[in-house]
């Protein structure tokens, strides 16, 4: 699992958060040719992408728990109705 705080990301800059998720952030390599999504939380790189063609280069093991995480977290809250 990377990290952004290994010595490899040293100077990948942070841009912005992801919309209405403070715990996620786009992150832009030194040379401005990859991009990359970063759990805030805890520094876990869930994907590198080419900025151009936008090719997968790294994908977390994680990478399906935080989509599940952050689809429940940007889904408005169920209301339960009682029947009677």
């Amino acid at each position: 699992m990377k990290k952004i705080t290994d010595e490899d990301f040293t100077h990948w800059q942070d841009m912005n958060a992801l919309p209405r998720n403070e715990n996620y952030w786009i992150y832009f390599s030194p040379d401005n040719l990859y991009s990359a999504l970063v759990n805030h939380i805890n520094n876990e790189i869930i994907f590198i992408s080419d900025r151009r063609t936008g090719e997968e280069i790294y994908k977390s093991p994680n990478a399906q728990l935080h989509a599940k995480v952050f689809y429940a977290l940007n889904t408005p809250q169920f209301k339960a109705r009682r029947v009677i």
